[in-house]
């Protein structure tokens, strides 16, 4: 169940189906990281760009599935709030008003003024609309909250943040290194110009690390750790 204004401002829930009803996104690509979530137990995972909910709904289908959401947007983010709380997920999943990156502080949400693109806020410098709003929106490191939450098990990450993916992954290296996460993330060049990098980068960090990544969909990648020796 998702709040009719969740499809009216696009971004998770903008697909239609063939009777005009809205539905998920991308649909093949959830499928694909639900399959990951179900071949783990009682996967805890990290909904990062979650808008007004789609991977964090997943414990409807998959019980066993708990983790936490993070969406600097309010207007979307109270819709998360409630779209989680229609299907009794606000046990499951914990929700954070806030924009992740490397640093810690405030920074400026760039907020399309056309009312239906909200999937398309950015941190960075818009490249695809020209009118928005600009709103100051709290920012933290990965890193920095689990450390506060004593969190102790990650197993899987999706990052959809527009361009900062990035930046968010810089913010996470305690993260990448203790838990070894599955991430699947956007990588698309559109979005990342406009923090002024190219996709390649996020993949290069992430070999650092001994990741390596296969192509989901159209424009998303999804990088799993190395065995462990």
């Amino acid at each position: 169940m998702i709040d009719p204004k969740s499809a009216q401002i696009g971004g998770a829930w903008q697909q239609k189906d063939a009777s005009g009803k809205p539905c998920a996104w991308d649909p093949d690509v959830v499928a694909f990281f639900l399959d990951r979530c179900t071949a783990r137990d009682a996967p805890f995972i990290l909904d990062i760009g979650a808008n007004t909910g789609l991977f964090c709904l997943l414990p409807v289908i998959n019980h066993a599935v708990s983790g936490f959401a993070f969406e600097p947007n309010p207007e979307v983010y109270e819709l998360l709030k409630r779209n989680l709380a229609l299907n009794n997920l606000a046990g499951k999943i914990q929700t954070f008003p806030f924009a992740l990156a490397d640093k810690t502080g405030s920074v400026l949400l760039k907020i399309p003024l056309s009312g239906c693109d909200s999937g398309l806020a950015c941190l960075g410098t818009p490249m695809r609309f020209t009118l928005f709003r600009e709103i100051s929106v709290p920012v933290d490191t990965l890193d920095n909250i689990l450390a506060r939450k004593r969190v102790n098990r990650v197993d899987l990450i999706k990052i959809d943040t527009e361009g900062c993916e990035l930046f968010v992954l810089r913010g996470a290296r305690e993260t990448l290194r203790r838990f070894r996460p599955d991430i699947m993330l956007e990588y698309n060049e559109s979005n990342t110009l406009q923090f002024g990098y190219k996709p390649d980068e996020t993949a290069h960090l992430l070999a650092e690390y001994g990741y390596s990544g296969i192509l989901i969909g159209k424009e998303d990648m999804f990088f799993t750790p190395p065995p462990l020796p």
